[in-house]
């Protein structure tokens, strides 16, 4: 004699797609046991012909009829639904199973060996009616991210030199919250989880660019260790949690997970698991090419200070500028500077308005000469000796530019403003 095993009574309601518990969905099933030998597991046929065909029936609360076919289950002995059983809406459903096979009625007479049309009559082997459970209603409540979230751009990666060489690699740091199913944060999650503290496990990921010295080579998805988020101690309602094994610039994944197990009754937790894409960045000064440029850069600018030092160093300027009228000085200016160039700034000329000055620099030009022989006057012997010009870039005080170039100890015409000569006496 064929018995049943007990059927549900209660089970969370989930009105939701797929409108069963993800973690643990339900499956109908029914096994025939023989009461008559303790109990014994009576299993399926193995002649396709004479196997039970067993089918459920379920009826929800709101009218709407929904058929499973129970196959068997050899691992464990049993008729089992080939697809979770669907609550969507709250209430209480009725189901009946049926078990059927085929038989012969009446006395055995053969006409034929085709076992199909010998066995032609299809009965119920057991049949089950209005079997209730109850469908309970859940709050449903998500896991929804504050930082970061979706596509958000999160930096930095690395810490400035400020906080030492080589760059140190900062922790991402991660927080969450759960919400109703209209977005309003759950504040006392003492009375949704059953260890606030130990619930939610973050994890990050992301793929590697190919690797261009393996032709392509994909490279394996990198994932950090898990980590698990704790209620915030200054928010309320919030879970912080930090992820340092794992940093890379660039695009990656948050993967966020909440169990089942987690929640207490009446609770439930929809996308269980959730993916949230973000970039990850590094400002200018937190990348490690941004100061060997800077390195760079400063050690081309010491090279350049060094060779324009000693560029203007060589062939130093000397002597004097000298402004003439006729036969009267008017000025005289030093044009030893220490370099090749001598600047002569306002200030130095404002004391002679009459040479129609704002400002000169004096620098030496092209190569020095050897002068004719001259008649050193004393001994009646000649002499070489060699001199070099300058030139004299002017703003005069009308603001023009110009430039004039002496030669040695000869007086120069410089202006048509003015009767002055410029005269340039090098030192001997």
């Amino acid at each position: 004699m064929p018995t049943e095993r007990a059927p549900i009574t209660q089970i969370p309601q989930f009105d939701r797609e797929p409108y069963y518990n993800p973690d643990d969905p339900y499956y109908l099933d029914y096994q025939l046991l023989d009461s008559s030998n303790n109990g014994i597991v009576v299993p399926q046929s193995e002649k396709e012909l004479f196997a039970i065909n067993v089918v459920a029936n379920v009826t929800s609360p709101s009218g709407e009829q929904n058929s499973y076919t129970l196959r068997w289950d050899a691992v464990n002995q049993t008729f089992r639904a080939d697809q979770p059983l669907l609550v969507p809406v709250e209430g209480t459903y009725r189901y009946s199973i049926i078990g059927t096979t085929r038989r012969h009625d009446g006395a055995p007479t053969v006409f034929t060996q085709n076992e199909s049309q010998v066995f032609d009559q299809v009965y119920d082997v057991f049949k089950l009616e209005n079997i209730e459970f109850t469908a309970q209603d859940v709050f449903p409540v998500r896991i929804s991210t504050i930082s970061p979230v979706v596509d958000d751009s999160v930096g930095n990666v690395h810490n400035t030199i400020l906080g030492g060489w080589p760059l140190k690699e900062l922790p991402l740091t991660i927080r969450v919250k759960l919400v109703d199913e209209s977005g309003n944060t759950m504040i006392n999650v003492s009375d949704i989880l059953v260890a606030p503290d130990n619930s939610i496990r973050a994890t990050l990921k992301y793929s590697p660019p190919p690797s261009p010295e393996g032709q392509g080579l994909v490279l394996p998805e990198q994932v950090s260790q898990p980590v698990t988020l704790v209620p915030d101690p200054d928010t309320q309602g919030e879970f912080i949690g930090t992820i340092s094994d794992l940093s890379y610039v660039g695009s990656q994944t948050l993967v966020l997970d909440i169990s089942s197990e987690s929640l207490k009754p009446g609770f439930w937790v929809y996308d269980r698991s959730i993916e949230v894409p973000f970039t990850r960045t590094d400002c200018a000064l937190c990348r490690t090419g941004t100061y060997y440029i800077i390195l760079a850069i400063i050690i081309a600018i010491l090279l350049v200070m060094i060779i324009y030092n000693i560029a203007i160093r060589t062939n130093k300027i000397s002597g004097t500028l000298t402004f003439v009228d006729g036969s009267t000085n008017i000025a005289e200016f030093g044009l030893y500077s220490g370099v090749n160039f001598r600047k002569i700034k306002k200030r130095e000329l404002d004391g002679y308005p009459q040479l129609m000055l704002k400002s000169m620099k004096a620098k030496n030009i092209g190569k020095k000469r050897r002068t004719a022989k001259q008649d050193d006057g004393a001994t009646g012997a000649f002499y070489s000796d060699e001199q070099q010009g300058i030139r004299i870039d002017c703003v005069s005080s009308s603001g023009r530019k110009y430039s004039v170039d002496l030669n040695p100890k000869t007086p120069s015409v410089y202006s048509e403003e003015t009767f002055a000569q410029m005269v340039y006496e090098p030192i001997e």
